[in-house]
């Protein structure tokens, strides 16, 4: 079963992007995605929109699957 952590992981490598190329555009610090993909915290809601926006899936494929 894929989490959070693991479906940002999937879509950034999808569309070829690095952790720190995905922190710039959605303006966060490379550490803050690392941590995310890691599962050591979770991206807020602002945050999660810009995911959404920036790796092109739908809010409830990133949030449930």
């Amino acid at each position: 079963m894929n989490t959070l952590s693991k479906r940002i992981a999937i879509a950034r490598e999808k569309l070829g992007l690095n952790q720190s190329e995905l922190a710039r555009q959605i303006d966060v610090t490379p550490q803050a995605v690392q941590k995310w993909e890691m599962d050591h915290s979770k991206p807020r809601d602002k945050a999660i929109d810009s995911l959404v926006s920036s790796l092109g899936v739908t809010k409830q494929w990133l949030l449930i699957g």
